[in-house]
């Protein structure tokens, strides 16, 4: 809202939004609620069976293992503050398994932030009424909340039902609050039409275009948030490169939400490995030469190739 009058005329696909990913897993992830579907635990112990880790009990294990899944020294709120507009949520909905037969709403209490396996205090219920809040004593502020991850610790898989049921279920909550409506989207409109018409949460969900309700973002049509084997190999440099080269080819076209996903991973077995040595011990420690890094690698891409147009 402090730039309102120069971006008002601006629609999303035209402004870049800072964001954040996996933005529930702050320093409140723990392992006292696991989502089972996604904890790798019993993937550990594979690796030590095969000779490429060094055995630690459970309770040792989620310890160590856990410094690597969080991606935030804050929450939500303090994003928000900080300037955030843009929230990858990965979660898992603890929800019991739906009836075979009759409605039952999803309740937004029992989902909540996920990062392979362990999760969040905060429930996504909670989360939503953080931002809601935020809204409310900002009125020219407009987010967007990509809802891709997502996992189901009932029955170990995600259904077009779950993500029909959860998509309804936020998009009534921002409804209800006034930030939202049922009708469809047009990415191309102007900020100051989408605070008109209360329009001011743009939210993305993976899934059946035709199957989703109407008033969210079919991810599939709209959004572009690419992933590479290289961000998650264990190389920052090899990641670096992927992330200028899909600058280049993703980009520079136009009609669709482009999210630069500039969070690489270490792999897998090389985390397996490091938790049981003295360092790196955290996904921080690791990453940290790239992160202090990326907004030199980001600017120069967008020197070499003006047309690159980044929307988070």
């Amino acid at each position: 809202e402090r730039y309102w009058s120069e971006i008002e005329g601006k629609s999303l696909l035209q402004i870049t939004l800072p964001g954040s990913h996996n933005s529930g897993n702050a320093p409140g992830l723990g392992s006292e609620r696991l989502c089972m579907s996604d904890y790798q635990y019993p993937a550990f112990l594979e690796a030590v069976r095969a000779g490429k880790a060094v055995f630690l009990d459970q309770a040792t294990f989620d310890e160590r293992y856990l410094r690597w899944q969080i991606n935030h020294a804050v929450g939500v709120a303090q994003q928000l503050s900080a300037g955030t507009r843009w929230f990858h949520l990965k979660i898992c909905d603890f929800n019991p398994a739906a009836p075979s037969k009759g409605p039952q709403a999803l309740d937004l209490s029992q989902v909540f932030h996920n990062h392979r396996g362990f999760t969040s205090a905060e429930s996504l219920s909670q989360t939503l009424e953080t931002m809601s809040t935020f809204l409310d004593r900002h009125p020219k502020e407009i987010l967007a909340l990509g809802f891709n991850n997502i996992n189901n610790n009932a029955t170990h898989r995600v259904t077009q039902s779950n993500l029909n049921a959860l998509a309804e279920a936020v998009l009534e909550f921002f409804v209800n609050k006034g930030f939202a409506t049922m009708g469809p989207w047009d990415l191309g409109k102007p900020l100051r039409q989408m605070v008109e018409a209360k329009k001011r949460v743009a939210i993305f969900f993976k899934g059946d275009a035709g199957l989703l309700p109407g008033g969210v973002l079919p991810s599939d049509d709209y959004l572009t948030e690419d992933w590479s084997g290289a961000m998650d190999g264990g190389d920052v440099q090899d990641a670096t490169a992927w992330l200028v080269s899909d600058l280049n080819a993703q980009a520079t076209k136009r009609g669709r939400f482009y999210s630069l996903q500039a969070n690489p991973n270490n792999n897998e077995p090389a985390m397996y490995a490091n938790i049981g040595s003295p360092a790196p011990a955290s996904l921080e420690a690791w990453e940290r030469g790239f992160l202090q890094n990326l907004t030199r690698v980001v600017l120069q891409a967008v020197a070499a190739e003006p047309r690159i147009q980044i929307n988070a």
